[in-house]
């Protein structure tokens, strides 16, 4: 079979989530453009990763909010490779200012900010100015929109594209809507839950979907990491980076042909990293390697025996190894 490049870019990479992707997709053989408005930063952070061995990341510098920088970008990526296969859009920026000394002294308890429950008292360590939530519109919305927009005719040359917006779940409007029915915005704390963060983050879910029904060949979604500990949340978070930037880990059994093989090609058009599993184990590669020249680089073998104990133990062991969970198990 032969070999199957592919090319990605990730914005806002130079740490957190968007240096641990890059990590991530360089690590599965992929050839990722690293993307910082910082050249410095971009540069650092793209050398430590060519010192870890991953000589397949490179650096452009990229500010989203500039049309010209964006541009530059556009022009490597054609001159280098001709297409861009997957587009990771993670630069991103809070829209509050913080008094950072001022909020580690309070000693927050995570679990309370992910319910929802310290507005009163975080408010006197951050506050929203018309600067910071300009910076964040720019940067979460429009800023994904222009990238995203100049990069399409590259992603359009992809026999399978894929762009990833990284979103928050502070953008779903259903509780608000709930609290402004019931007259209970300020004693919830909508001042500070709904900031121009999640107002971007709204907007960017609305345009991932229009996006989605436009390029429907394409595969494009957005992502929610999770509550994760980088400087956007001022290490606040709970997660550690490696687990944000992961997808979902799957299995599916007997899936070298028929519904299996289906579900298999869905749920890696999905960004789920799938483990397919079948008895024979030259029709199992051979089912792999078919999937991975479609661009499904996520798709990895392992050969099980569903009467086999052995088998079934060997799987066991290699899902823990590189994975350490399973987060879906199909049995086709």
């Amino acid at each position: 079979m032969g070999d199957v490049c592919r090319y990605a870019v990730v914005t806002g990479a130079n740490k957190g989530i968007g240096f641990e992707t890059v990590k991530q997709l360089a690590k599965s053989g992929v050839t990722v453009v690293l993307t910082a408005r910082n050249e410095k930063r971009g540069m650092e952070a793209t050398s430590l990763l060519n010192g870890q061995g991953f000589s397949n990341v490179v650096f452009h510098q990229l500010d989203v909010q500039d049309a010209q920088s964006i541009e530059s970008l556009a022009k490597f990526l054609q001159t280098q490779y001709g297409r861009l296969d997957i587009l990771v859009n993670n630069a991103g920026a809070s829209g509050v200012v913080v008094d950072e000394d001022v909020l580690r002294a309070l000693n927050v308890d995570p679990e309370d900010w992910l319910a929802g429950k310290v507005f009163n008292v975080i408010q006197v360590a951050m506050k929203t100015t018309y600067e910071s939530a300009k910076l964040c519109l720019d940067t979460n919305y429009y800023g994904v929109k222009n990238v995203t927009e100049a990069l399409l005719p590259l992603l359009q040359n992809s026999p399978s594209a894929r762009i990833v917006n990284v979103s928050s779940l502070r953008s779903e409007l259903k509780n608000f809507l709930h609290d402004l029915k019931q007259d209970a915005l300020e004693v919830n704390g909508w001042q500070m839950m709904l900031p121009a963060y999640s107002i971007s983050k709204v907007s960017l879910n609305a345009y991932t979907r229009i996006l989605a029904r436009k390029y429907p060949k394409m595969c494009i979604n957005c992502v929610h990491p999770g509550y994760v500990n980088t400087d956007i949340n001022w290490r606040t978070g709970t997660m550690p980076v490696e687990e944000g930037a992961e997808g979902p880990y799957a299995v599916v059994t007997g899936a070298n042909k028929g519904i299996g093989f289906e579900i298999v090609k869905q749920l890696a058009n999905s960004d789920v990293m799938v483990v397919l599993t079948a008895r024979n184990e030259k029709r199992g590669m051979e089912a792999m390697y078919l999937l991975n020249e479609q661009g499904f680089l996520n798709v990895v073998f392992h050969q099980l025996d569903v009467q086999d104990a052995q088998s079934i133990e060997s799987l066991a062991k290699f899902i823990q190894t590189p994975y350490g969970r399973l987060d879906i198990l199909v049995r086709a």
